[in-house]
């Protein structure tokens, strides 16, 4: 059971949601780079240049890619069904009313791409990678009681969010050769999701409410697909490139 942080009052209001984005800023800045100087040996394919930050990003972000892929998650992910209480107000008064999605599938995560990176003290790494253009469709159910004058009311149909860049913030430790040994963490956010379809809503008095819920609800889900799922295809690949002890396979096109 997933429950669904989501804010109707800022929504209905129109404050709407905002994310932060820290920075992150590329290369290696001197601490790092006299710390990596002894210990960033591996080569590419062990006759090359010392791999830089961007290139060992490039490479897990690769394998990531190639996990996706191999499970066809690439074209679509599917997500199980899911509901929440959603908090809204109805005559006044503060009332929930229940939110159910199923079927549902996210699109667009082969667009997986590295966006920055540079190392940490303490033989870390810090990466961002980027979706652009996420599509999260799904069936939905929604329901509210009688509340004082607030009729009771239910609605079904099919919903569909566009979120047009969503990111990953990790921290993956490494060996004294610069091999990948676990990620130290692994944050997700999004910017703000536009909801592109919700049928079966027109003349609904409450259709305003619904598709805020909605919308907040299948951005949450992506989230939560990108933390978990997604995660998993990470560290297979971490565990991929570490286990074959270099990266040459996974450095083909990505400088």
């Amino acid at each position: 059971m997933l429950w669904l942080k989501v804010y109707l009052l800022l929504v209905a209001a129109g404050l709407g949601i905002s994310n932060k984005i820290s920075d992150i800023e590329g290369g290696t800045d001197d601490a790092s780079r006299e710390e990596y100087s002894a210990n960033q040996r591996l080569k590419d394919g062990g006759g090359g240049a010392a791999l830089d930050a961007a290139q060992i990003a490039g490479a897990l972000a690769k394998a990531a890619l190639e996990g996706l892929t191999a499970v066809g998650w690439h074209e679509s992910k599917r997500v199980r069904r899911q509901w929440c209480s959603v908090p809204y107000a109805a005559d006044g008064r503060a009332a929930r009313m229940r939110l159910a999605v199923s079927e549902g599938v996210v699109r667009g995560l082969d667009s997986l791409t590295p966006e920055a990176s540079s190392f940490l003290p303490k033989q870390q790494l810090k990466m961002r990678v980027v979706f652009r253009n996420l599509l999260m469709g799904a069936d939905f159910q929604v329901r509210v009681n009688r509340v004082g004058a607030a009729p009771a009311d239910a609605a079904a149909g099919h919903a569909q969010d566009r979120i047009s860049r969503a990111w990953i913030n990790a921290v993956v430790n490494l060996d004294s050769e610069g091999l990948p040994l676990n990620f130290a963490d692994f944050e997700v956010d999004s910017e703000d999701a536009s909801l592109i379809q919700a049928t079966n809503l027109s003349g609904n008095q409450y259709a305003p409410i619904y598709k805020a819920a909605i919308k907040e609800g299948l951005m949450t889900l992506l989230l939560d697909t990108l933390s978990t799922n997604v995660k998993v295809k990470f560290n297979q690949g971490l565990q991929g490139i570490k286990a074959s002890g270099n990266y040459s396979q996974w450095l083909k096109g990505t400088s």
